[in-house]
């Protein structure tokens, strides 16, 4: 007691202190137990798709550009200055149709240079035949007077000899004889060269005659007409323009050989080798001024160009072409051969590229598939083409949720 009165001013304030920690500890001890609530799972509302099979046309819609394989450029083949336009860029043009006219009055004189050669030449050889004649009846009067002198010579050198002739008369006669023999040869060698000459005249005429048909050929060259049916693209001169040989004058293409060119992306690329391979046909649809057009696949490319992650595909239009023009772009709608068995989802009941989820005992089920090609419907709609273990009747998840896992807890709001 004594060391408790002594110490009083420390000891109370301990006191309290363990008496307030007991306090705290006996009231922890005794507080009421709060009741245990159970944490309820999420329930996510999702809009369902019955799965179904059936035969599909899968479509690709990609865009391309008008085109034609015949398109010409028409060139100047003369020196000369264009005199007349007849066309505009855009003109429908028929074959044979005059589209541009040449100034020709430099090649009118050379056709009249080129004909009178001809006509001269035609003289030399009508002459020459001529004196061809009158050579062959003059060699045979050499021949003959020939003859004559022969004889006279052989007279005086019989009356030489008999001493009744004078040795001048002889060497007259003889000298006579070989002059007339200088005539015959003469005649001889003009009557042989008549082939020669001949036909050196004839080839002088046939050269004349091909410079004429040339000179003729530059005529018609002056007159640019079309080569087909098509439709002018461009003009490049105008009247009283100086061209060369070399220059263009006109661009056109053919109405009737008009294609589309389309890259086809390489993921759809073995399937048109497939179907070129079964000799399935491949056609394509087209709204073009507010009409519908049919397209019908040709051929792929042979050059795919660097940078481009497919192949150029080219589609003829069915029917008539005449109303398009190229470089125009237009929106195709391929339509690839018919698949059989597949299953038809929504878009986004995809994830990624190869798995759905189906409603299952009222959790979410992976379920793996392989994606094979798309459809849009007549409304608009994409759908994806798809096979896989999935079963007819299967509640496929048509809701895209981003948190979606395996055994997500669902609940299907819709079913379709």
């Amino acid at each position: 007691m004594n060391w408790i009165k002594k110490n009083y001013a420390i000891v109370l304030p301990c006191a309290i202190i363990i008496v307030a920690v007991l306090a705290f500890i006996l009231l922890i001890v005794t507080r009421p137990t709060p009741p245990v609530t159970k944490s309820q799972e999420r329930v996510w509302d999702v809009y369902v798709e019955k799965a179904t099979k059936g035969n599909f046309t899968p479509n690709l819609i990609l865009y391309g550009q008008i085109e034609s394989p015949t398109t010409s450029i028409l060139k100047s083949a003369l020196i000369a200055d264009v005199t007349q336009v007849y066309v505009k860029g855009g003109n429908k043009v028929s074959k044979g149709q005059l589209l541009l006219t040449l100034d020709d009055r430099d090649t009118l004189l050379l056709i009249k240079r080129n004909q009178a050669k001809i006509n001269e030449i035609v003289a030399m050889i009508n002459a020459e035949k001529t004196q061809y004649t009158s050579n062959k009846l003059a060699l045979k009067h050499q021949q003959s007077m020939i003859k004559i002198l022969k004889r006279e010579a052989r007279r005086h050198a019989t009356l030489l000899k008999k001493r009744l002739g004078s040795e001048a008369a002889f060497d007259q006669a003889l000298e006579k004889l070989n002059n007339e023999r200088i005539k015959l040869a003469s005649k001889q060698l003009a009557v042989d060269n008549f082939v020669h000459k001949l036909k050196t005249l004839e080839a002088q005429l046939e050269t004349a005659k091909a410079n004429l048909a040339d000179a003729n050929l530059d005529l018609e060259r002056t007159k640019i007409k079309a080569p087909f049916v098509g439709r002018v693209v461009k003009v490049f001169v105008a009247v009283g323009n100086r061209v060369i040989v070399g220059s263009n004058l006109i661009e056109l293409f053919d109405l009737q050989d008009v294609e589309v060119r389309v890259q086809i992306p390489s993921s759809y690329l073995p399937k048109i080798h497939r179907a070129l391979s079964q000799k399935q046909e491949i056609i394509a649809d087209a709204i073009i001024d507010n009409q519908r057009v049919k397209l019908q696949f040709l051929r792929l490319a042979g050059r795919v160009e660097t940078g481009r992650g497919g192949r150029d595909a080219l589609f003829r239009i069915l029917g008539s072409s005449e109303r398009f023009a190229i470089g125009r772009s237009i929106k195709l709608t391929i339509l690839l051969p018919t698949l059989k068995d597949v299953f038809s989802i929504p878009e986004q009941a995809l994830y990624g590229n190869d798995l759905v989820y189906i409603i299952k005992n009222g959790r979410m089920q992976p379920v793996k598939v392989t994606r094979i090609a798309s459809v849009t419907n007549s409304d608009g709609n994409k759908r994806v083409l798809v096979r896989g273990k999935l079963n007819v009747g299967d509640l496929i998840i048509t809701t895209h949720l981003p948190q979606a896992i395996s055994g997500l807890r669902v609940r299907a709001i819709d079913s379709k």
